[in-house]
């Protein structure tokens, strides 16, 4: 439910429907208030499908404390019977069934009701273009590092980028040794 995979969910959800295809979003109470003006304002058939989800209190992820990101991961987990039973009881019947990485369950649901899983990852290509750019040259970030502590170059771009050393985690690599 974290925003940067909520949001291509939502596109996904409403580029199939723009296509012909009846697309649902699950989503937890707190985000169905947040979704409800795009999805009515969009025109397109897109069914929100509330399920309640509680961790810490809240089902909004922006208010779990981050030492909870493990259990809430594991709580949307837990939402597999229950979104079975909605998708087995309302028709029409799933003819697939797409979901962000972060949520593996959804493929013994999909295989469950007998229907493909699409899988996506959605970072944008810049996101994952500056994480294999910092795989491949870990040395040289170092390098930069030892120079300047506070910024570091993302080398080989056509422009030069300038980050925070002190990068998102999923930037983050461990040193190299030479």
């Amino acid at each position: 439910m974290h925003h940067g995979h909520l949001i291509p969910a939502v596109d996904a959800a409403l580029q199939l429907a723009a296509h012909g295809a009846l697309a649902s979003i699950v989503v937890t109470p707190s985000y169905t208030a947040r979704l409800r003006p795009v999805v009515e304002s969009s025109g397109l058939p897109v069914r929100l499908v509330e399920l309640p989800l509680d961790l810490a209190g809240t089902d909004d992820v922006d208010q779990i404390p981050l030492d909870q990101e493990a259990a809430y991961i594991l709580a949307a987990s837990r939402l597999l019977a229950p979104l079975e039973r909605h998708l087995r009881t309302h028709a029409p019947p799933a003819t697939c069934v797409v979901s962000d990485i972060c949520h593996p369950w959804t493929s013994g649901l999909a295989a469950s009701l007998g229907v493909p899983r699409l899988s996506f990852l959605g970072m944008s290509a810049y996101c994952l273009l500056c994480l294999q750019t910092e795989h491949h040259a870990a040395a040289i970030r170092n390098a930069y590092a030892a120079i300047d502590p506070y910024w570091h170059l993302i080398p080989e771009e056509p422009v030069e980028v300038k980050m925070p050393t002190a990068a998102p985690g999923f930037l983050r690599l461990p040193a190299c040794k030479d």
